[in-house]
């Protein structure tokens, strides 16, 4: 993940400081680049560059520099307002498969500040279709219907979720509280439906690379493996593939 944290004043740019020193040390993070002022400008050149946006400042600034450059749901980065007191850390845009409301509530416990998410799915104790896409690495087809979805999610009526039997290690609490769950073998791809709108999750291949030297104990391999897992927050079984060294593309 590739993450701008923006500043206009002194005291954003002590914010700034103390998250770029966070998020530099996150073995999740690849890079982490400081902009301060100019917020316009920058905003323009880096939009589509990075996963996520950190703006340190108020709301207006951030909102008018980034409304001429905002697409899509699906390709938008996360954007995250920060005001200039650490008070709040708000998910401003795509929330959920930008994965902005994560990154909130992660960088709101770095620098000790209150968590703002308004998404309508997230402050119903629901699970929307595209966080599901985003947290098990799916991409999404019927991306239109999503708005179908999640509407019938918050208000409560039943949507139904269907699950090749292999994936059936996703479900938890919070997907069986928002779902009607049906498992079928005879399906490889993830289907939400609600009053024939439908939309269709296609599991991406994930490839888990191995490194080790001769003869290392397949014990530590495989804590090794679930380390990595558990870091990614990614349950084991999603991954689709191993493959060490001598792999040839």
């Amino acid at each position: 993940m590739k993450i701008a944290i923006l500043s206009v004043t002194n005291q954003g740019k002590l914010i700034s400081d103390k998250l770029y020193n966070s998020l530099n040390n996150n073995p999740l993070i690849l890079y982490v680049e400081q902009y301060h002022k100019n917020v316009k400008e920058t905003v323009k050149n880096i939009f589509n560059e990075f996963d996520c946006i950190i703006g340190i400042m108020a709301s207006g600034i951030m909102i008018r520099s980034i409304a001429p450059h905002v697409n899509s749901k699906l390709s938008d980065p996360a954007v995250l307002l920060i005001d200039d007191n650490a008070n709040f850390t708000i998910s401003l845009l795509s929330g959920h498969f930008g994965g902005a409301n994560d990154l909130t509530l992660k960088i709101a416990s770095i620098i000790n500040s209150t968590p703002v998410i308004t998404t309508s799915t997230d402050v119903n104790n629901k699970i929307g279709i595209d966080s599901i896409a985003k947290r098990f690495y799916c991409s999404l087809e019927n991306h239109k219907n999503i708005k179908f979805i999640n509407k019938a999610l918050v208000d409560n009526k039943l949507v139904d979720l269907y699950l090749p039997s292999k994936f059936s290690f996703i479900l938890s609490k919070d997907i069986e509280n928002s779902y009607n769950i049906h498992i079928d073998d005879k399906i490889d791809v993830i289907r939400s439906s609600i009053n024939g709108h439908d939309v269709i999750l296609k599991p991406k291949s994930l490839v888990m690379g191995i490194g080790a030297r001769r003869n290392i104990a397949s014990e530590k391999v495989n804590h090794a493996i679930l380390e990595a897992c558990n870091l990614l927050e990614i349950p084991v079984n999603r991954i689709d593939f191993f493959c060490n060294s001598r792999c040839k593309s």
